[in-house]
């Protein structure tokens, strides 16, 4: 990328939760509200994500098709769950039935959180402007799968050009996302 300049010495970071109120909620979706609009051509550089799964609902995982995910996305369309993919898909975590024990206890061999690392020039550009949090969930067998789950995310703000910041804008956001 021409003509981006570093704004942050130091890594920032922000958390998003979303509560999941239902068994087997098909798609659940937040914004995270940041303030940051389109016409200020920042990005973040995004170096760390964690993955905080409600651990309630790790403990209904226990059919073969069983699932649990969580994604990271530029975007708000449910079909980006579908197919990820997707340029709009930043990053995410699923937990399915054979990655845990059928009995869960709290000394699980899964560490939670799921951390996944970019080291310094591997790192995920996203757009401030438009950051959602999918919550998606499948073949869970009981009420007690009702949990917060919660991704915290570490970056540093980049000030681009214009032309930079559109070219990631239209890679991100695909014609009829939110």
């Amino acid at each position: 990328m021409a003509g981006k300049s570093q704004l942050d010495n130091f890594d920032q970071w922000f958390a998003i939760a979303i509560a999941n109120t239902a068994v087997n909620a098909e798609e659940l979706i937040t914004k995270l509200e940041t303030g940051i609009g389109s016409t200020q051509k920042i990005l973040w550089m995004v170096s760390r994500i964690e993955y905080e799964f409600g651990l309630s609902v790790l403990r209904e995982l226990h059919t073969e098709d069983s699932y649990v995910q969580l994604a990271l996305t530029q975007g708000s369309l449910a079909t980006q769950l579908v197919n990820l993919s997707s340029a709009a898909v930043i990053d995410f975590a699923r937990l399915m039935q054979n990655t845990t024990p059928a009995a869960l206890s709290t000394e699980s061999p899964i560490q939670i959180p799921i951390i996944h690392q970019y080291p310094p020039g591997k790192e995920i550009l996203m757009l401030p402007s438009a950051v959602y949090l999918h919550y998606k969930s499948y073949a869970l067998t009981a009420a007690a799968a009702i949990s917060t789950h919660r991704v915290r995310v570490w970056y540093k703000e980049l000030e681009v050009g214009p032309e930079d910041y559109y070219d990631l804008l239209q890679l991100r956001l695909p014609l009829g996302a939110t």
